[in-house]
């Protein structure tokens, strides 16, 4: 765009020539209103008895002029859109507060030993499902089986203790996988049911706080009176 501006501005006169010219070539700083400032430049300071901008380069500059224009409000309408969304999930998220949730979440968190639960979700039946309770330092600390399981969500009560039988605590990863009668792998997600007990803004996106874990607002699958 600014390459056909200076093609445009070769009878410019002195100064004005100067300023103009660079201000064109300055691609990172061009907008519309500067684009605009660069078309009547050139208009006011070209020789009258022999202008330097041909009819039809000047049409198609003010095309270029509209078109740049129509992108900046496309821009602008988007940048609304996507204010109003925000404002939309944060207004969602606050609502959600003391309120029971069922989401996607490979997260089981442990507090000093206390049994927990697992929540599986499966697309169809599995006769096996192999949970690794897995922590921080990536080190498988329980293994737990289960045998033909039906298809949707279940949730099996977890002891909070590792393969030793010392208790456990903290925040831990669920590795999960499931094969049918056949051997045929089966998509497994894990799940959780709880209360949200607050909003956490601090990664720019509203994220339900659970207990020690946040969960993003669209992974939550259903919402119930606590």
């Amino acid at each position: 765009m600014s390459q056909d501006i200076s093609s445009i501005l070769g009878s410019t006169s002195g100064a004005a020539s100067t300023a103009v010219a660079a201000a064109a070539t300055d691609r990172t700083s061009l907008n519309k209103n500067q684009f605009l400032n660069l078309l009547l430049a050139q208009l006011k300071n070209q020789d009258p008895l022999n202008p330097s901008a041909d009819p039809n380069q000047f049409t198609q500059q003010m095309t270029q002029f509209g078109q740049l224009e129509q992108l900046f409000n496309v821009n602008d309408t988007l940048k609304t859109m996507g204010t109003n969304q925000s404002n939309i999930a944060s207004s969602d998220a606050v609502n959600m507060i003391g309120k029971r949730i069922e989401a996607k979440s490979n997260l089981i968190e442990v507090q000093s030993g206390v049994s927990s639960q697992i929540g599986i979700s499966l697309p169809q039946p599995a006769a096996s499902v192999k949970v690794d309770v897995v922590d921080t330092l990536g080190r498988v600390v329980r293994t737990v089986n289960y045998s033909n399981q039906s298809a949707g969500s279940a949730y099996y009560d977890f002891d909070g203790k590792d393969s030793t039988g010392a208790g456990l605590s903290g925040v831990y990863t669920l590795q999960i996988s499931a094969q049918s009668a056949n051997g045929t792998t089966i998509p497994a997600q894990g799940i959780l049911q709880s209360t949200v007990g607050g909003v956490d803004y601090t990664s720019g996106t509203p994220m339900l706080r659970v207990g020690n874990r946040t969960i993003n607002i669209g992974d939550v699958l259903s919402i119930n009176q606590a």
